[in-house]
């Protein structure tokens, strides 16, 4: 059941992606909410991650079930008689505010915004929310499975 549970998290996170296609205009305002928000936080806040250690290239590498049980994509991929390609979860982050993905075989695009500790990403079918951590790497958990996915700069 784990399992089974396990594959459905991944296949949310990509099926997202698959409506990712193409542009959206309804981000401008989300983005001017994030960015003033951003300009009123305290000088304690300033040690938040920006926008610079995002930009790059990231890779699922971990995935982390409801239970808190911890895998690589590698192991699980492994105990599951899954190919890693098939699983395949990437995403590539520029300071201009783009991101583009590959994700389990389909190319997607999009806009993010990043307030040093959220990236709000936009497509096409919606906003999801990752956050960035303290130890460098960003996650999605799935509300419905409680699985996360955790990515980690190439």
């Amino acid at each position: 059941m784990k399992k089974l549970a396990l594959l459905l998290a991944l296949c949310m996170i990509g099926a997202f992606s698959l409506y990712g296609c193409g542009g959206n205009d309804t981000s401008a305002p989300e983005e001017s909410v994030v960015s003033e928000a951003a300009e009123d936080t305290s000088a304690a806040e300033s040690s938040q991650a920006t926008e610079a250690d995002l930009e790059g290239e990231w890779e699922i590498s971990t995935i982390i079930d409801a239970e808190n049980n911890a895998v690589s994509m590698e192991d699980y991929c492994a105990a599951n008689g899954v190919d890693a390609s098939t699983l395949d979860i990437k995403y590539a982050f520029t300071t201009d505010g783009n991101v583009s993905g590959f994700l389990m075989g389909v190319e997607v695009s999009g806009t993010y915004t990043f307030d040093g500790k959220t990236i709000t990403m936009v497509f096409d079918s919606g906003t999801y929310e990752y956050q960035y951590n303290e130890d460098g790497t960003i996650s999605y958990t799935d509300a419905a499975s409680g699985m996360t996915s955790v990515l980690t700069k190439k």
